[in-house]
């Protein structure tokens, strides 16, 4: 009985670790490819490129501001134009 419970639990074991070992390059493709797209929103933001953003954001955003106000993808996008009011500097970190 014991062996047999033993068994089982190897197999179980064995199992998890195989399919962890296969997600794990699907994991690190997909953080690549948002690493890419957050990196291309900060390259379009910077530039003031609202056409590049309105490709890559969809309608439904929901933008919320370091003041706590919340904008639409419009809001956000017209905001680009206003030159009174910019970020210095936008950095992605321990991503």
């Amino acid at each position: 009985m014991k062996r047999g419970l033993l068994f089982i639990l190897l197999i179980f074991m064995l199992t998890a670790v195989g399919a962890a070992a296969q997600s794990s390059p699907d994991a690190t493709a997909g953080e690549s490819k948002i690493l890419a797209l957050e990196n291309a929103w900060g390259q379009a933001e910077k530039s003031h490129d609202s056409k590049a953003l309105d490709r890559l954001l969809d309608d439904s955003l929901v933008y919320i501001r370091y003041d706590g106000s919340v904008w639409s993808k419009f809001q956000y996008l017209a905001s680009l134009n206003d030159r009174s009011s910019h970020e210095d500097q936008a950095v992605n970190e321990n991503m």
